[in-house]
């Protein structure tokens, strides 16, 4: 299952970089974002893609990984 679940600063994406729809379910949401972030080149699993799999605000959890942008101050401005 792929997807992103809850709501707010807690939502979490189940799914794995292993799973071709769970990549590209990943990418359509770093797209409609608006606040993807490459993280550091060693975090980087996607060859500079835009995909919450390689967003610096996402967060590993067991089953997938947790997007913090939430959590973080209002004043960050989305990408143009």
């Amino acid at each position: 299952m792929a997807g992103i679940v809850g709501a707010g600063p807690d939502r979490t994406f189940l799914g794995t970089l292993d799973r071709d729809e769970d990549v590209v379910a990943a990418a359509a949401l770093a797209h409609a974002c608006g606040w993807f972030r490459p993280d550091d080149e060693d975090e980087d699993y996607l060859a500079g893609a835009v995909n919450c799999f390689g967003c610096r605000y996402r967060r590993w959890t067991s089953g997938g990984f947790s997007c913090l942008r939430a959590a973080l101050p209002a004043r960050l401005p989305p990408l143009p």
